[in-house]
């Protein structure tokens, strides 16, 4: 509920000073140094999170086809190198993904990615 809030003052902002990294940025501009640090560390740990929780659910998503990945709900060693994997592969192909969007390659670069 509290995003429609949200939502319409950073286009605002960003639309009269528009920098790299506004999301970082702007509570910088407005609060300044270590008072902006907790807000970065609760970022980083949503964006942390959310691969985290990704690759957790590939492994036991898989371990229904590989019972060797999961025991008793744990990852197995074999779990956990196929979360290493698949760690990699989420994070490297999204960089990837990212740069063909950005850099002037465009979408049909991209997709050869996918």
């Amino acid at each position: 509920m509290f995003v429609l809030f949200i939502v319409p003052a950073y286009a605002e902002i960003s639309a009269m000073i528009p920098r790299s990294g506004s999301i970082v940025r702007y509570p910088q501009y407005a609060y300044w140094g270590l008072r902006i640090f907790p807000y970065l560390v609760g970022i980083h740990m949503g964006y942390t999170a959310v691969v985290t929780a990704e690759v957790e659910a590939i492994v036991s998503y898989l371990s229904a086809f590989f019972p060797t990945l999961m025991v008793s709900g744990v990852p197995s060693w074999e779990g956990f190198a196929v979360a290493v994997l698949a760690t990699y592969f989420l994070l490297y192909n999204g960089i990837v993904i990212l740069h063909c969007a950005t850099s002037g390659a465009g979408l049909p670069l991209s997709m050869a990615y996918v």
